[in-house]
């Protein structure tokens, strides 16, 4: 399963006509409306890009009640496509409760409550010759707070490292804490 993460997607329309296409996130229960697992579809749609479609879930937009129809949530702008056979990006972060949407650089889509926050990630067809390149996928930092330890550990090659996860089984390291007033990391103690 995945949860905290940006999701980038380049895809373009194959044939001389678009289609209806989507990027499905949060999957979970297979079935849950017919053939479509439980997720949050971030439609591909041409003329749609962005909107969002639940399946088995739910999610919050601004202006709930003019953009919302029925399973569907409308995107903010339908001109941040680009036309026809032309490289289109999509950006899609997930956040915790939250999904952001961007169109070629766009905010298309913004929802908050979401349901369900972590799952599988499909990219769905439903008949339209399309095309996917460049599907990267990121996990989100975690933000340091107070409590937040930070490690200093030196790597094979001698470097030091000053990360916010401890260093792999058996290297030694130095654990602080992170000061949110100072805004700055603790001194540590070099051998070099």
């Amino acid at each position: 399963d995945f949860k905290d993460y940006t999701l980038t997607v380049q895809w373009r329309w194959s044939a001389d006509r678009g289609g209806n296409n989507g990027v499905l996130v949060h999957c979970s229960t297979p079935g849950a409306l017919g053939v479509w697992c439980k997720s949050i579809e971030v439609q591909l749609a041409s003329g749609n890009a962005g909107d969002f479609w639940i399946i088995g879930t739910d999610l919050d937009v601004e202006n709930e009640a003019e953009r919302k129809k029925g399973r569907r949530h409308l995107n903010l702008t339908d001109d941040s496509e680009k036309p026809i056979g032309e490289w289109n990006t999509m950006e899609i972060v997930c956040k915790g409760n939250e999904i952001t949407v961007k169109v070629n650089g766009d905010l298309v889509n913004h929802a908050t409550n979401v349901t369900e926050t972590q799952g599988a990630i499909a990219l769905q067809s439903e008949g339209t010759p399309i095309e996917y390149r460049k599907v990267e996928l990121t996990p989100l930092k975690k933000p340091l707070s107070a409590s937040t330890p930070v490690y200093q550990w030196q790597d094979e090659q001698g470097n030091w490292q000053v990360t916010g996860e401890p260093p792999p089984d058996g290297v030694p390291y130095e654990e602080k804490q992170y000061s949110l007033d100072a805004n700055i990391m603790p001194p540590f103690q070099r051998d070099d």
